[in-house]
C-alpha cells in the first residue's frame, strides 16, 4: 500500500545537518499520524551525505535513498524524486529544513480541499539585500509573464501526485518548481497558500544565489514563457504538459 506522503529531500554535500532534518520530519509526521516515506536524492555529494543517510536508514524504515552518480543540479534531484515517489502527496523539503517541523500540520490541513499547497515564508532575514532584490524580480516576472496570483513559488510546497504524474518536465535547475506550478495551474489544479515561519539555514551552504544559478533561472523563465505563449496561441499547450502515456487534452 502506498504511503500518504512522500517527503522529498534533495541533497548535495549536506552531511552536517541532514540527519537532524530527517529525524525532525519523521518525528512530526509520526505525531500527526501521517503514513509517510522520506526520499533523499543525493545529487552526487562529495562529502559523507550518503553515508549519513544510510546510517539513519538502518534505524528508520520510512527512509529511502537514491544517488546520482555525479552532481546534476537541483532540477534533476526534483525530477528523480517525482519519478521515485510512492506517496499520494509529494512535499519538497530542503536538507536544512528551513521551517519549524510542527508547521507541517498546516500543509496537512490545507491539503484537504486542494491540489497544491504553496508555503508562503514569513521572511528572508538571512538574505543579503542583493538576494532579496533577485527574489523580488523573480516573483514579479512569474506574476507578470504567466499571470500567477500567488505570493511565492519556490519555498516548501506540497503537491498532489495525480497532478505531477500528468506533467512532462521540460526544464532543469531552480525553474523546475515554477514549471510545475504553471502547468498544474493551467491543468486546473486548485492552489492555496499557507503562512510558514521561515528558519534560516544553520549548517551547510545555500547555493540558490550563485550568479550562474540566477542567470540560468532568468533565461529559463524567458525561454519557457516564449514556448508557453506559442502553445497558448496554437492551442498545443497540452501536448507539452502530459507524459507520452497520458491522454492529450485540448
Amino acid at each position: 500500500m502506498n504511503p500518504e506522503w512522500t517527503v522529498l529531500i534533495p541533497a548535495f554535500n549536506e552531511q552536517t545537518g541532514i540527519s537532524a532534518t530527517i529525524h525532525a520530519v519523521s518525528q512530526e509526521l509520526t505525531k500527526l499520524a501521517v503514513d509517510y516515506e522520506i526520499l533523499v536524492v543525493d545529487d552526487g555529494s562529495t562529502d559523507q551525505t550518503a553515508t549519513v543517510v544510510k546510517e539513519v536508514m538502518a534505524q528508520d524504515p520510512h527512509l529511502r535513498l537514491v544517488q546520482h552518480p555525479c552532481n546534476l543540479g537541483i532540477g534533476a534531484g526534483v525530477k528523480t524524486g517525482i519519478e521515485q515517489a510512492h506517496g499520494e502527496w509529494l512535499i519538497f523539503i530542503p536538507a536544512d529544513l528551513a521551517m519549524r517541523p510542527e508547521q507541517l500540520s498546516r500543509y496537512l490541513a490545507a491539503a484537504q480541499n486542494t491540489d497544491i499547497v504553496l508555503g508562503n515564508r514569513s521572511d528572508r532575514r538571512d538574505y543579503t539585500l542583493s538576494r532579496k532584490f533577485i527574489s523580488w524580480i523573480n516573483i514579479t516576472l512569474l506574476k507578470l509573464l504567466f499571470g500567477l496570483k500567488q505570493h511565492q513559488f519556490s519555498y516548501i510546497n506540497l503537491y498532489r501526485m495525480a497532478f505531477l504524474r500528468q506533467i512532462r518536465i521540460e526544464t532543469t535547475g531552480v525553474f523546475i518548481s515554477h514549471e510545475l506550478i504553471i502547468k498544474a495551474r493551467d491543468l486546473g489544479a486548485r492552489i492555496v497558500e499557507v503562512k510558514i515561519d521561515y528558519v534560516p539555514r544553520a549548517t551547510g551552504q545555500a547555493r540558490g544565489a550563485k550568479a550562474s544559478t540566477v542567470l540560468l533561472t532568468f533565461w529559463q523563465t524567458l525561454a519557457f514563457w516564449v514556448l508557453w505563449l506559442w502553445r497558448t496561441a496554437t492551442r498545443t499547450r497540452a501536448k507539452g504538459y502530459y507524459t507520452q502515456s497520458s491522454p492529450t487534452v485540448d
